[in-house]
């Protein structure tokens, strides 16, 4: 299944690369005498090309801004056009982007709406706007939404049994609060689509790592270029890989697993090691610990973590989504936006459609 989807995503691409490609040639219509922009926008060949991107926009649209010769027909608005852009809200868009570029630049980040509410409290607003939000994701698993989300809270008794099953440290404060308030969650809604349910305190299961022939490096941040540059440039000879994770998932096509102290304190070595290397260059330093503070809040709450959670897809576990507080508030957040067929493939573009073209 996994790699069938991954097959149809190189499929998808090729197709957006394929028919984008021919755009460049078409606006230029040099051979063919044409110079005058409105005269290329009534090519029959490129009317065809631009109707089949319009209608597959959020496929097409990364492969679009790579061709710059293209971009004359672009910013002629005739893409916005089709896809029924309106001018007035993507106006106030622009105005909202600004301003919030603003605050952020002179006033730090911004606490965030459900930053630091209990996390039973958290787990309520989730359920609610997975019940408000999610019904056409079951219409289309042709699935009943469950009467009940959360389960019976386990008892301090029931965590400290994990720990003495699975021989693993204490487990971090904030998985204990959420256990304490629901022992398990079922599958809810994040947004975009429905995440696989947490486990209860007897499902936990511990997978050995430290035997894996191919040794993946252990991320804890996400950015532009990834940790991975920041590996090459200070030398790869000494960064961690996680020895075992905790799944708190069922291993599906999403994976989500919990990272223990020995190895996140290893990894977070590794970083501070990396950032005051001289092999390191400023831009690389300015990056990762922007990423840090962004995922983090801030780098010396990075350097005092223990635990970190890992989300993945095709049974894999390798995008840092930080703790696991951190994280639920973040799709508590998602959650309150209604479903979108093109959720998973927004753009501005989508955000700013008139309600009939959204309709259409």
């Amino acid at each position: 299944m996994a790699e069938h989807r991954s097959d149809c995503g190189r499929q998808s691409a090729k197709s957006a690369a394929s028919v984008v490609g021919k755009l460049p040639d078409l606006i230029l219509c040099e051979k063919r005498g044409k110079t005058d922009l409105e005269e290329i926008k009534q090519d029959e060949r490129v009317v065809r090309a631009l109707e089949q991107i319009t209608e597959h926009f959020h496929a097409y649209f990364g492969a679009l801004i790579q061709h710059r010769k293209i971009w004359p027909l672009l910013a002629s608005g005739i893409i916005a056009q089709q896809l029924g852009v309106d001018d007035a809200k993507l106006c106030a868009t622009e105005e909202d982007l600004v301003e919030t570029i603003r605050i952020r630049l002179e006033e730090g980040r911004q606490k965030a709406d459900h930053k630091g509410k209990p996390i039973k409290e958290l787990l309520e607003i989730l359920v609610e706007n997975t019940r408000k939000h999610a019904g056409p994701l079951y219409e289309g698993l042709h699935e009943d939404p469950p009467e009940g989300y959360l389960h019976k809270p386990a008892t301090e008794k029931d965590i400290k049994d994990i720990g003495k099953r699975l021989k693993i440290s204490p487990l971090p404060d904030d998985y204990k609060e959420f256990l304490l308030a629901s022992n398990g969650i079922k599958s809810v809604y994040d947004g975009i689509l429905l995440i696989p349910p947490l486990f209860d305190t007897q499902n936990f299961v511990v997978d050995d790592l430290s035997n894996t022939v191919e040794k993946v490096d252990l991320e804890l941040v996400e950015d532009l270029t990834g940790t991975s540059q920041l590996i090459r440039e200070a030398g790869r000879e000494a960064w961690p890989s996680a020895t075992k994770h905790i799944e708190i998932t069922p291993m599906d096509a999403m994976v989500y697993v919990l990272i223990g102290p020995s190895d996140v304190k290893a990894t977070i070595k590794a970083y501070k090691k990396a950032l005051a290397s001289d092999k390191v260059t400023a831009v690389m330093k300015a990056e990762t610990t922007r990423a840090i503070e962004d995922l983090y809040g801030s780098m010396e709450a990075f350097e005092k973590m223990e635990w970190a959670m890992i989300y993945g897809s095709d049974y894999v576990a390798d995008c840092p989504v930080g703790t696991f507080r951190s994280w639920l508030e973040d799709i508590v957040r998602t959650s309150g936006e209604s479903y979108d067929s093109n959720s998973g493939n927004s753009c501005l573009a989508y955000e700013c459609r008139a309600e009939h073209a959204r309709r259409g």
